[in-house]
C-alpha cells in the first residue's frame, strides 16, 4: 500500500473518530439542542470526495457504532447513515462541482431526511416529543457544514500533496 493511501486512510479514520467523539461529548440538556450531527457531516464529505474508500459499509459501521454508544435503537443511526451515503453517491455528480454555498442546499436536504428518519423511528417507538430537538440539530448541522467542509478539504489536500 502506498504511503499516500495509508495517510489518506488515517486521515479518514481520525476525522470519523473526531466526529464520533464530538457527538458523544457530554453536554447539559440545554446545550444538546445545539450539537451538530458531526458524524453525518464527516460521512457526507468523505462519501462525496472518496466514494471508493468511504461508502455504504463504512456508513453502516459508523451507524452501528453510534447506536451502540448512544443507546439508540440498534439500526437507527445505521439506517440514517446508509441512506445518507447512498443519496450522496446518487447525487455525487451534482454535488461535486457546486460551491460550498450551493452545497448547503443539498446538505440541508440530506440532513433533513436523516433527522426526519430519526424522529420517525422515535415516534414509531412511542416518543414523539423530540421533534423540536431534531429541527434544531438539523439547523445547527447546516451551520457547521462550511466548517467541516473547509477543515476536511484542507486536511485532504495536505494528505494528497504530501511526499510519497
Amino acid at each position: 500500500m502506498k504511503l499516500r493511501n495509508i495517510r489518506q486512510t488515517v486521515a479518514i479514520a481520525l476525522s470519523l473518530l473526531a466526529g464520533v467523539f464530538m457527538s458523544l461529548l457530554p453536554l447539559p440538556n440545554t446545550l444538546a439542542w445545539i450539537r451538530p450531527q458531526w458524524v453525518s457531516l464527516v460521512l457526507i464529505y468523505w462519501v462525496l470526495f472518496l466514494p471508493r474508500t468511504v461508502g455504504l459499509l463504512i456508513a453502516w459501521l459508523m451507524g452501528f457504532w453510534m447506536d451502540s454508544f448512544t443507546g439508540a435503537v440498534l439500526g437507527q443511526y445505521s439506517l440514517v447513515f446508509v441512506l445518507t451515503a447512498f443519496l450522496v453517491n446518487v447525487l455525487r455528480r451534482r454535488l461535486i462541482y457546486v460551491s460550498t454555498k450551493q452545497s448547503i442546499t443539498w446538505v440541508m436536504v440530506l440532513l433533513g431526511l436523516g433527522q426526519i428518519l430519526l424522529f420517525l423511528v422515535e415516534w414509531f417507538l412511542g416518543d414523539a416529543s423530540r421533534w423540536a430537538y431534531h429541527g434544531s440539530v438539523w439547523g445547527v448541522s447546516l451551520l457547521a457544514w462550511p466548517l467541516v467542509y473547509t477543515l476536511l478539504t484542507r486536511g485532504h489536500r495536505v494528505v494528497s500533496t504530501s511526499i510519497h
